[in-house]
């Protein structure tokens, strides 16, 4: 047995996470929250649904993923 989805929610379900991108910010402007800064804009929404919007439903080209800061144990600070 398989699960249909219908066609409108397909696009929802592989949108990129704007969240993980390393262009991604968040803006001080409360009317637009949401920040690329590979594309220079501000919208109210995230950037990825932006673009999708526009581009007739095709992902971000400019997506990068983040790459994770090392987290340092307390312990590893300490000298002896």
């Amino acid at each position: 047995m398989s699960i249909r989805i219908p066609q409108a929610l397909r696009g929802m379900l592989k949108m990129i996470d704007c969240y993980k991108c390393e262009h991604y910010y968040v803006t001080w402007d409360k009317n637009f929250p949401h920040g690329c800064r590979a594309m220079d804009f501000k919208s109210l929404q995230v950037p990825s649904a932006v673009v999708q919007s526009s581009t007739q439903g095709k992902d971000c080209l400019l997506f990068k993923q983040k790459i994770k800061k090392r987290q340092v144990n307390d312990e590893e600070d300490k000298s002896p």
